[in-house]
């Protein structure tokens, strides 16, 4: 017998919260350290930031002050975890468009996309784990790119603000640069193809459950009529 929930009268577990039709599956800890991961990049480019607006004079006064090293790591963590938090939103309203031209290769519409998710996340709990383990690694992936130019951006200001005129050598401040470039480079093509496999394999597991005895439904796309 079929429960309210939509999952066949089983309980549903603690650990899921339903958002807009979808379970959002992740662990506390996961998700703490997925965001700290991209929080620690947004506090490079913020103290460069801070850095080339202030000055950098007051630094050995807080450098001495190893007594309140221990009673800072906490709030360090906390500040990192909010900057992980707002770089996350920015990288996923930048990356959105390009999100959904790769998304529309194998999910024609969002409610296609939205019930192979919402199928793996009531199904089956290894696909799910599975499925949020390639997201959170596509998350981290998407928020470095836009830490990275973020990063290439304040660390050129805070040379040209800070450092003496020819204190750093060309070369090596082009090295820099093409480094950090790469760098984001390679994280936005990390993120591009975990995107393309996350869409695949969503597909292949929605058809493999779908065909599962028992299971009754079909997406959106074809209750409506559509291919």
């Amino acid at each position: 017998m079929e429960g309210g929930d939509g999952t066949s009268g089983r309980e549903p577990r603690k650990d899921r919260v339903s958002t807009d039709g979808n379970y959002c599956v992740m662990s506390t800890t996961s998700l703490f350290v997925e965001l700290v991961v991209i929080g620690a990049g947004a506090a490079i480019w913020v103290g460069l930031l801070i850095l080339a607006v202030f000055g950098v004079e007051w630094l050995p006064a807080v450098a001495a002050s190893r007594e309140f090293a221990l009673p800072m790591l906490l709030p360090a963590l906390s500040i990192m975890y909010v900057l992980g938090i707002l770089v996350d939103r920015l990288a996923d309203g930048i990356f959105v468009r390009q999100a959904d031209r790769l998304r529309a290769r194998t999910f024609p519409t969002r409610e296609d996309y939205r019930y192979a998710r919402t199928l793996i996340y009531v199904q089956s709990d290894s696909l799910k784990d599975l499925f949020e383990y390639n997201r959170s690694r596509l998350r981290i992936c998407r928020g470095w790119v836009v830490n990275a130019v973020l990063i290439l951006l304040t660390s050129n200001l805070f040379v040209a603000s800070i450092i003496p005129s020819g204190s750093v050598k060309p070369p090596l401040l082009s090295f820099g640069n093409l480094a950090i470039a790469v760098f984001a480079f390679w994280s936005w093509r990390a993120w591009r193809g975990l995107a393309i496999g996350e869409y695949a394999m969503l597909y292949e597991q929605r058809n493999f459950l779908q065909e599962a005895p028992g299971l009754k439904g079909s997406p959106p796309s074809d209750r409506a009529g559509g291919s």
